[in-house]
This record gives structure tokens, sequence and C-alpha cells, in this order.
């Protein structure tokens, strides 16, 4: 449908677009669910008449779930063809994301891990006063952070260690009768 615009001269751009553009439309019906919702709702689609997908975000969600159940080993295997062969761009990709995100990748992390959060992980650095639970250095050397001390067997966290001390305990094996003999061993050593 052409439309005349205030120079009296047909438009090419269809009225829907100018509507748009103006913010004059701010709802849409998804062609899924047949809900009429906010153009919030909707992800961007540049092919798109009014530049908006044809169904909201949660029902493609749900397709694209529904999709990837039924093809997850294909969809596997492409995701893996796919970091194969654009290997630099994957991982620069990573660095990016890690780079403008990394309070939520290290919380994503400390989740995974250790089964705590960020905000878990500030509250123990704030009840050790900002030191290594065994040493009491308050510097971790190049690294920011101070490694989450965990029991391997229960996956119990213990504490915020420096590396140092984290890397001597579990060279120790987390064993205390050899975390004490070693300290035997040094107090004899240096009596002497």
């Amino acid at each position: 449908m052409e439309d005349k615009g205030s120079t009296g001269k047909t438009s090419t751009i269809p009225r829907i677009l100018r509507l748009i553009r103006k913010n004059e439309v701010k709802m849409k019906t998804c062609t899924s669910c047949k809900v009429e919702k906010p153009l919030t709702d909707f992800s961007l689609d540049r092919k798109a008449m009014d530049g908006k997908a044809w169904e909201c975000k949660s029902c493609s969600s749900d397709r694209r779930k529904k999709y990837y159940a039924k093809n997850a080993d294909k969809e596997r295997e492409r995701s893996k063809k796919y970091r194969v062969e654009n290997a630099d761009k994957v991982r620069e990709s990573k660095k990016k994301y890690y780079a403008e995100n990394s309070d939520r990748a290290r919380d994503r992390n400390l989740q995974n891990r250790y089964g705590i959060g960020h905000e878990e992980y500030l509250k123990l650095f704030e009840q050790q006063d900002g030191k290594c639970k065994i040493c009491e250095t308050t510097s971790n050397g190049k690294k920011v952070h101070f490694a989450v001390d965990h029991c391997h067997d229960t996956g119990d966290v213990r504490g915020l260690l420096c590396s140092n001390c984290n890397t001597a305990i579990g060279l120790l094996k987390d064993n205390p009768d050899v975390l004490r003999t070693a300290a035997k061993y040094i107090e004899e050593v240096y009596n002497d």
C-alpha cells in the first residue's frame, strides 16, 4: 500500500514502518502463541517488514529447545565442527565476552566449580579481612583473586587462600599429618 507523505509525493516506505519508527506501534501478535505482546518481547529481524521477529522470544526459545532435544547429537557435532573450523574466531569471541562480562563469567565459574556465587566469595573475602586464611597475606601476586580452597571429597568450601598456600597444601595432598610433619621438619632445620 502506498501512502502520500507530507510533501504530497507517493512514499515507497510502508505506513507501518513509519509508525514503528515513530514508536506509535508498540504491540504485535506472536504467530505461534497468538498473544498480543509488547515489541520488546520480539527479537530484531532485519528481513521482517516491521523489523521484529514473527514469534515472541519465549516461543522462539521453546521452538529451539524442542528442535535441539530432537537433534542433540547433530547439533553437538555441528557446534564442534564450527569451533574447530573457526578456532581463532571462537577464541577472540570468548576473550571479548570475558572482558565485557568478567563478573558474570567469574560468578558462573564459581557456581560451576564450587557451588558459590561471586557474592558468597566476597563475603568470605570480607570475613577473612581480605587475607589468605593460612599465611594472612593480602597480596596474591599476579593473580587478582584468591583461590577457593575446598575439600575434594565433599566439595565443601573451606576458605580463600593465596596461590602459594593453595599450591602447597595441594602438593601435600591436603593431608594434615603430612602438613604437620612438614612443619616439624622446617622447625627442626631452623632450630639447628
